[in-house]
């Protein structure tokens, strides 16, 4: 069941008070190498979680953010505090974490939500780094992950 929390749809009872101060999130300092293209706030949507009956879900939003140093990437993620209001229902996810590896364009690693659900990312920049395509997956479920910078 773990598995599935991340990226559940609907759960406000059960994920409603596992975030961390967004205000403290959003004005975090952020510093990557001097080069650094994607280190940055991104806002974030996790779209099309699809279970393995091929049900999928609506949109899930988060603040993204990114610190990326010598191409070895970590960053946080967390939606307390945003208004993702889909057909009158509040999606949150757990707030969590990434791994990862800059390669070119391309981020693949590691995501961990704080209830210990995980899985595997790839992110795609477009050419300015000003957004990105990418995938989520964990064992139970997959979907898309995109984002815009802040």
């Amino acid at each position: 069941m773990k598995k599935l929390l991340p990226f559940a749809i609907s759960l406000p009872l059960l994920l409603g008070g596992c975030g961390v101060d967004n205000k403290e999130f959003d004005n975090e300092i952020i510093q990557g190498d001097a080069g650094s293209d994607v280190s940055g706030a991104w806002t974030t949507t996790f779209s099309g979680a699809v279970d393995p009956l091929g049900n999928s879900g609506g949109d899930l939003y988060a603040s993204l953010i990114i610190k990326e140093m010598n191409n070895k990437v970590t960053g946080k993620y967390d939606s307390s505090g945003l208004d993702g209001l889909i057909k009158n229902k509040l999606t949150t996810i757990p707030p969590g974490t990434i791994e990862g590896v800059l390669s070119g364009d391309t981020i693949s690693g590691t995501w961990k939500d704080v209830n210990l659900a995980n899985g595997t990312y790839q992110f795609k920049f477009d050419g300015e780094k000003k957004s990105f395509k990418g995938w989520w997956k964990s064992e139970d479920l997959k979907g898309y992950w995109n984002g815009v910078r802040k």
